[in-house]
């Protein structure tokens, strides 16, 4: 599962800050970031952790494999993305995995660099939880078999960026098959987002667009 996040820009006055809960399959997860960086890195430090992890039963675990991307908004080839090398256990006494050295101060900082467009920084989280045996229990290349054409003309080169697309694309589709009434309306602009990006990249995605508009219509004829 994946999610694209539109982020203020960090400010230096927190040493750290949680962004937010964000929501991946049926988990919950807290980004958290270092906009100081982290022990007097020159680095920007993002860290993926369970959400409420305190309060989970003893002896609890959850085996995943995650992706975390600064994207760059003028080049997505720019893109700034570190991926857990291998599988990892959240459980309570190591609730979080991340990374020290996400992207350096002065590349994150650089004018017109593409990273901060209009003092926000967009970050891009992919997670997929693993089941006891380690397989993957949603392989996003089931897409591909429902609309082969999909990313036939994906702008980028680089295959790791456009398996996270992918995952963006089926995060959108489970969300626009929800019921509308749990759907709230930061959900919906965050699907908006989430196919203009998609759009950006070239995927061809105008029967999910068609979607969202008719879930946007009932959504709005719901609330009347």
């Amino acid at each position: 599962m994946a999610l694209l996040l539109l982020i203020p820009r960090p400010r230096d006055t927190f040493a750290m800050g949680m962004v937010k809960i964000i929501v991946l399959g049926d988990y919950k997860w807290h980004l958290y970031i270092y906009p100081k960086g982290e022990q007097g890195s020159d680095y920007l430090a993002l860290y993926l952790e369970v959400d409420d992890y305190q309060s989970l039963p003893s002896g609890w675990r959850r085996n995943a494999q995650f992706r975390l991307t600064i994207v760059n908004q003028k080049s997505q080839d720019l893109s700034v993305q570190k991926a857990s090398t291998a599988q990892r256990w959240f459980d309570k006494p190591g609730p979080g995995w991340g990374f020290k050295e996400m992207i350096s101060f002065t590349t994150l900082n650089a004018k017109d660099g593409g990273f901060l467009v209009n003092d926000e920084l967009l970050v891009a989280a992919e997670v997929e939880v693993l089941d006891v045996d380690g397989i993957l229990g949603q392989p996003v290349r089931r897409i591909s078999e429902l609309h082969p054409d999909v990313a036939s003309k994906f702008r980028g080169k680089n295959q790791n960026l456009k398996t996270t697309c992918m995952s963006f694309l089926l995060s959108l589709m489970e969300t626009l098959r929800q019921p509308v009434k749990e759907l709230s309306y930061e959900d919906l602009e965050e699907a908006d987002m989430a196919l203009t990006y998609l759009k950006y990249v070239n995927f061809k995605v105008d029967w999910l667009e068609t979607e969202l508009e008719q879930v946007k219509k009932k959504k709005e004829t719901e609330e009347a």
